[in-house]
């Protein structure tokens, strides 16, 4: 099971935005968001007078959620990063921070009316842009089994959304009860999050299928909606938290996972075997291949001048799984291993190496987040320790050890 937070916050009371006339910007961040301190730092930097709310104060929130009305552009649901008020025009899902930041003082002026292009508009174009990776990654592994491609369905978004509200107001995870659909949940603790990650993570879960003995599993019932064929429609919603995490929940049409129902729904690969052959087109028309290497270690994915390049997935004889991006036979881009202990990595590559900005995760329940160069920690991020007493060090890391903040 996985989540999604949700920055919604809260109800809503009168307010005009229009009594934040001194000082000239007031900006609403929500806690752990880096987007948030990123504007903050440019305020300070330029010595520009500001007012900070943050959202997670009751009061500062009503606040927020009533100037968001009041712009006549939102339409609910989350809103991500920092809501920024200026001259009493309101600012929010904000796509492009630096160049956002570099037009405040024409902002203040009045000069500069590029910036004050509809936000609302970007949080539409974000919206499609998830619409479309996170349809894309669904069909993607559907089709490699022999699956129909699923369809978006409004309706199902709308009662996804809800549920994807609720449990990031709590921040919690849990399944709705009861409920006509089939469902995936997914939660990270922080970083930008497409509609890839999720579906991803939850396809991983194949390496614990067994084919020979198909049914259902706690360990596998995320992978098994995903390819479940006899699933049509689906739909998602995505919100975060006051922490800064993200949920995902998926709502599928008609639900999957019935018990006996598993051998004509749940199909294998569609290649298999000790060569190389063609199978099936992917979505952008090239030809995924399926090689069996002589150590047992599988490949299905995009082949380019006979090495893995492009989306595919490996999967090595201890149980080890890799869903990503190859470049030149190696991993190389974005994607998620998950090791034969549990043990998660779902970040950046280079040639086989963690490089990029990164989360692991140990089934200890510590974990790392921030960024990685050569398999080592360089850079910022935040490593977490589980046990009896939970240690934390932020800051930055070189060569794996920590330097301070």
């Amino acid at each position: 099971m996985r989540r999604i937070l949700s920055f919604t916050v809260f109800i809503t009371l009168t307010f005009t935005i229009y009594a934040y006339s001194s000082p000239e910007i007031t900006v609403f961040t929500i806690p752990n968001c880096s987007k948030c301190a990123y504007v903050i730092n440019y305020l300070k930097k330029n010595n520009i007078k500001y007012t900070e709310s943050t959202s997670s104060d009751p009061a500062h929130g009503q606040k927020l959620w009533e100037a968001l009305k009041a712009t006549g552009k939102y339409n609910g649901g989350t809103v991500y990063g920092p809501t920024v008020i200026i001259n009493g025009k309101t600012y929010f899902n904000i796509e492009n921070l630096e160049s956002f930041t570099a037009s405040i003082p024409s902002l203040i002026s009045g000069k500069n009316s590029t910036a004050d292009n509809s936000q609302a508009q970007n949080n539409t174009d974000a919206d499609s842009q998830f619409i479309k990776s996170i349809t894309e990654r669904h069909n993607y592994y559907r089709q490699n089994h022999n699956a129909q491609p699923l369809k978006w369905n409004p309706a199902i978004q709308k009662f996804a959304q809800a549920w994807a509200d609720k449990i990031a107001a709590e921040d919690r995870m849990y399944h709705r009860q009861p409920n006509k659909y089939g469902e995936n949940i997914y939660w990270q603790s922080g970083g930008n999050l497409n509609g890839s990650s999720p579906v991803d993570n939850w396809y991983s879960e194949i390496k614990n299928y067994n084919y020979n003995n198909p049914g259902f599993s706690m360990t596998t019932g995320h992978f098994t909606q995903v390819v479940w064929a006899g699933s049509t429609e689906f739909g998602c919603g995505k919100a975060s938290s006051r922490n800064g995490g993200t949920y995902i929940v998926c709502n599928y049409n008609p639900p999957g996972n019935y018990q006996g129902m598993f051998p004509k729904n749940v199909l294998p690969l569609k290649s298999s075997g000790g060569k190389s052959e063609n199978t099936n087109s992917n979505t952008d028309g090239s030809k995924l291949q399926t090689i069996t290497f002589s150590d047992g270690t599988k490949y299905t994915g995009q082949i380019k001048n006979g090495k893995m390049d492009g989306q595919g997935t490996l999967t090595y004889p201890n149980g080890t799984i890799y869903v990503g991006m190859m470049k030149d036979g190696k991993m190389h881009g974005k994607g998620i291993k998950t090791f034969s202990n549990g043990d998660t990595y779902n970040g950046e590559w280079k040639n086989n190496l963690k490089d990029g900005f990164g989360t692991y995760k140990w089934v200890s329940g510590s974990w790392y987040q921030g960024y990685y160069k050569n398999d080592k920690y360089n850079g910022e991020g935040t490593l977490t320790i589980a046990g009896k007493t939970v240690t934390q060090q932020k800051g930055k890391f070189k060569d794996g050890k920590f330097i301070g903040k």
